[in-house]
Order: structure tokens, then C-alpha cells, then sequence
């Protein structure tokens, strides 16, 4: 069974730790590296290595400091983007579409559509029990069909598109913002086609929730509508102080 620590989500901030039960790996080190430190009770280095999925500065701003514990890992284009404004003390470079092994966690980086240098998301499967997870930020859509040993999904549910439009009539948002947003994140409605293409899917993680542009709750009942299973959420981000919620 895979254990999912979602330690920050959202624009402010993303990081989250991955574990099969044997193996730790972390993903996007997106907050300063000390609140890390703090926030994993000082165990960074009981992580194999700190994935990330792209540059943007809300993934990778503790960087710096978290290569000085573990190996920042990510594609050639995102580790040279992130050495130009950080010191990168420890890395290593993944491969897209193959199997880069960490322990007992196999890991494939697959190319998502998001405004960033060779974004990615990660298909993690576990070599101990042959289960898999999939892990999604930031992305405008998903064009797979993952196999069906994935049963565990975390990925971004960043905006509803009727909040989001009235947003834009009231004027509490650009117009230009909200096409931007349209063209890089992913949406209750882009979600639940996602989810009626994954049926297999049995525990599911929503992240980089907007807190102007999505009501969670309805969010929630949405995806009911189509998906039957648990549904965790980051409530902290959505103004409550509990960490983890379960739906």
C-alpha cells in the first residue's frame, strides 16, 4: 500500500513524500528547505532522492537545500534550468518513459502539457508488491490510459471552470490570467474524464487546489458522481488547519 504525505500544496508552495512501505522518495521541494526539514521531522534523508516535475519556483525552492541530504532528481533540461539559480549539491538525471529504479520504487517520468521547460509526471511503481501510483502537477490534461496494477492516484485538481469563469465576470480575476490558468492546470471537469478513462483507480489524492477558483466540497460531490472510492484532500491549503482530510 502506497502512504502519500502531502507536507504543502498549492501555489504558494508544493511537497509531498511517496512511500511503498519500504522506500521514501520525495516530490518537488517546493517550499524553503528548513520548513521541510521541520515539517519531516528532520528525516529528508530517509527519502532515496527528491523527484521534481518541473522549475517553476513553487516546486523546487528548497531545492538547494534539500541536495545538501538527498539527490535531486529530474530530466536533464529541468536539473540544468534549476543549477541556474541554485546550488545543486547532490543529483541525478532521469530518463522519460523508462524505468529509473530506486530501491524498491520503479519510477517513469511522462511528459505533461504545462508552460514550463520539460514538465513531467511520475508513474511510481512498487517492487515489492507490484502496485502503482501515479503522480500529477500542474498539467492542462493527461492523454493515458495508465495499466491497471495503478490503483492510486495523486493529482492536481486546480479549478472549476464555472467558478473560474464568473470569477473573470466579477473582475476578480483577468481575463488573460484565467486562459492562462486554462492552458496549465488541470480542472474538476478534465479530472473526472481522467478518472472515467482510469476505473481502476481505488484511492485518490487531490493537490494544487486554487483557493479562488474551486469549492472543494463541491468538488468532492462531482467526483462522486463517477468515482465511488476514498478521496483525500489537502485542507490546510483550502483554509483549514487539519493537514490531511478524508471525504
Amino acid at each position: 500500500m502506497f502512504e502519500v504525505n502531502i507536507i504543502a500544496s498549492g501555489s504558494s508552495g508544493n511537497c509531498y513524500i511517496i512511500s511503498d512501505g519500504k522506500t521514501k522518495v520525495m516530490i518537488d521541494p517546493g517550499i524553503p528547505g528548513n520548513q521541510i526539514i521541520k515539517k519531516t521531522k528532520h528525516k529528508v534523508t530517509e527519502c532515496e532522492c527528491c523527484l521534481v516535475s518541473h522549475e517553476h519556483g513553487d516546486h523546487v525552492r528548497g531545492a538547494g537545500t534539500i541536495s545538501r541530504y538527498i539527490p535531486i532528481a529530474a530530466t536533464p533540461e529541468t536539473l540544468n534550468e534549476i543549477q541556474h539559480k541554485q546550488l545543486i549539491m547532490m543529483s541525478k538525471t532521469l530518463k522519460k518513459n523508462v524505468h529509473n529504479v530506486f530501491n524498491t520504487l520503479a519510477i517513469v517520468p511522462f511528459e505533461v502539457k504545462h508552460n514550463a521547460i520539460d514538465p513531467v509526471g511520475f508513474h511510481i511503481t512498487s517492487l515489492e508488491w507490484l502496485s502503482s501510483l501515479v503522480f500529477v502537477t500542474d498539467s492542462q490534461y493527461l492523454k493515458y490510459k495508465f495499466p491497471e496494477r495503478t490503483k492510486y492516484m495523486v493529482i492536481e485538481c486546480n479549478y472549476d471552470e464555472e467558478i473560474l469563469t464568473e470569477n473573470v465576470v466579477y473582475g476578480k480575476i483577468k481575463g488573460w490570467l484565467a486562459d492562462k490558468i486554462r492552458a496549465n492546470h488541470y480542472s474538476v471537469e478534465t479530472l473526472i474524464k481522467t478518472l472515467k478513462t482510469n476505473t481502476q483507480v481505488e484511492k485518490l489524492w487531490l493537490i494544487h487546489n486554487s483557493t479562488e477558483n474551486l469549492d472543494i466540497q463541491s468538488t468532492i460531490e462531482q467526483i462522486q458522481e463517477v468515482y465511488k472510492n476514498d478521496i483525500y484532500t489537502y485542507q490546510k491549503e483550502m483554509g483549514n488547519e487539519d493537514t490531511n482530510h478524508k471525504r
